[in-house]
């Protein structure tokens, strides 16, 4: 993964700041990152442009050698708050990306959520709607989610806050 020169400007004012600007960074597959500041410095935005869900204002992001334009299916990720589908049980939300990516998932698919959830000590509550858990149990279902779908990159902005 390769940022060269990468900022993102949520307001085309010059007079307001930047969210993220300059950022040139390099990462070798297997290496693990972590970014740390304070609130408010650009770290959400980061993961965001990295995970193809914001466009950079300025430079360039790129994941196994092509640049990100878009939503990738070869990055997991977690947010800092939950965001799963309200109307999908807690086992349908962490095999969602499994079907929007193959448009279906099978048997083994349902096996290996289950034990995600096991893992993550929810599996008594994978027919449970997200409203039923509290907000440290959606969170490790969101983290499930991510895993699920086994993809090379995982990106987590606070996952354990």
């Amino acid at each position: 993964m390769r940022l060269s020169g990468v900022g993102h400007r949520f307001d085309p004012n010059p007079a307001i700041p930047p969210a993220v600007t300059g950022i040139d960074l390099d990462i070798r597959r297997h290496e693990f990152v972590a970014v740390v500041g304070p609130s408010g410095c650009g770290k959400s935005t980061l993961l965001r442009m990295i995970a193809g869900l914001l466009t950079p204002s300025e430079g360039e992001v790129s994941v196994f050698g092509k640049q990100v334009s878009g939503p990738r299916d070869d990055v997991g990720i977690v947010f800092q708050k939950p965001t799963l589908l309200p109307w999908l049980t807690v086992r349908k939300n962490v095999l969602f990306p499994l079907k929007h990516k193959f448009g279906r998932y099978g048997r083994d698919d349902e096996k290996r959520a289950d034990e995600l959830l096991a893992m993550a000590g929810l599996e008594s509550f994978a027919n449970k709607m997200p409203d039923e858990l509290s907000g440290g149990m959606q969170q490790r279902v969101g983290l499930s989610r991510a895993f699920a779908t086994e993809a090379p990159i995982l990106l987590m902005d606070e996952p354990f806050s």
